[in-house]
Parts: structure tokens; sequence; C-alpha cells
């Protein structure tokens, strides 16, 4: 679990994320990747305590919920810019519609 517990999680991560695999290479460079989906873990989204299916939590997915419920709120900002500035969260996510905060 990266947030919550064992009973109540919320983001869990799982590991391998996706297997690797030989790439074809047309030039091969002393600095080419050999290797294709090169991502060692899938972050598992959950609800209420059961895991969400990962194929609906995507970036696309996270855009989208946050052009719909998030971006036209100041609370909600305001941490997202601490967050980048600061690299901390200092106060609790406001509760919106959506992805949880």
């Amino acid at each position: 679990m990266v947030e919550g517990t064992k009973k109540k999680p919320i983001i869990g991560v799982r590991y391998p994320g996706k297997k690797l695999r030989k790439r074809t290479l047309k030039v091969e460079r002393a600095n080419s990747a050999l290797w294709a989906n090169l991502f060692d873990f899938e972050v598992v989204p959950y609800e209420k305590g059961k895991e969400l299916n990962t194929q609906n939590f995507t970036f696309g997915e996270l855009m989208r919920d946050f052009q719909e419920n998030k971006r036209n709120n100041k609370k909600f900002w305001l941490m997202l810019e601490e967050l980048y500035n600061d690299n901390t969260i200092t106060k609790k996510a406001p509760k919106l519609p959506g992805i949880d905060s």
C-alpha cells in the first residue's frame, strides 16, 4: 500500500507492472534501450476498499477528472502549487466530485 491501510486501501503498487520484451532496433547505438515497456510497477487504485480496474485509471482519466471536477477549486490549486514548489502537503484535500483528491 502506498496510501491507506491493508483494511482500507486507497492506492497500492503492484510489481512487476509490465513484462519487458526485447526491442528490435533499426540502428543500435551505445545508449539505445534494448528493452520495451520498461514499467517497473503498476499503480493500483482502490475505491471503498475494492481494487479498481487499472485500465480505467490512466493519465487521460486523471486529466478528464481534473478538467471536470477540480480545475476551478482554489483550495485544490493551492495544494498542487505547494506540492510542486515544496514537495509537501500540509493541508487536508478538499472533498470534490470524481477521483478522491
